[in-house]
């Protein structure tokens, strides 16, 4: 909040203890190490689960999980939180909004993906 305007009737939301700030800063780099992991994880069982229908249908729970808590990342934490508790959006500087709406859709893209039911498994149901 040091870059938005000084007469901000906000100001009072700003975090001044440098401490603080170095929690939320590891919390955030934790946060997204930790989703990473387990996407990456996940994705690598899904590519090893690719011959079998059910055993890739099982395998999807874990990159569903990293990406829901990607998701939450991003949307809480800087779009909400960032964004509007701390007026990121007025920053100049520090504006990082425009960037968690962009993660924030490659994650839900990336679920949605991942929720759509198998396209061999769908048309042959309508054959029969």
């Amino acid at each position: 909040m040091d870059s938005i305007p000084a007469d901000a009737h906000v100001q009072w939301r700003a975090i001044r203890t440098p401490q603080l700030h170095h929690v939320a800063y590891w919390t955030i780099i934790l946060w997204e190490l930790m989703t990473g992991c387990i996407c990456g994880l996940g994705a690598k069982r899904l590519f090893s689960a690719l011959r079998s229908k059910q055993e890739f249908d099982v395998a999807k729970t874990l990159p569903i999980a990293g990406l829901w808590l990607g998701l939450l990342l991003w949307a809480l934490g800087f779009i909400t939180i960032g964004g509007e508790w701390f007026l990121m959006w007025e920053s100049s500087v520090w504006n990082g909004e425009l960037s968690a709406l962009r993660m924030f859709i490659l994650n839900a893209f990336a679920l949605l993906f991942l929720y759509l039911p198998d396209t061999a498994e769908s048309e042959s149901s309508l054959m029969t």
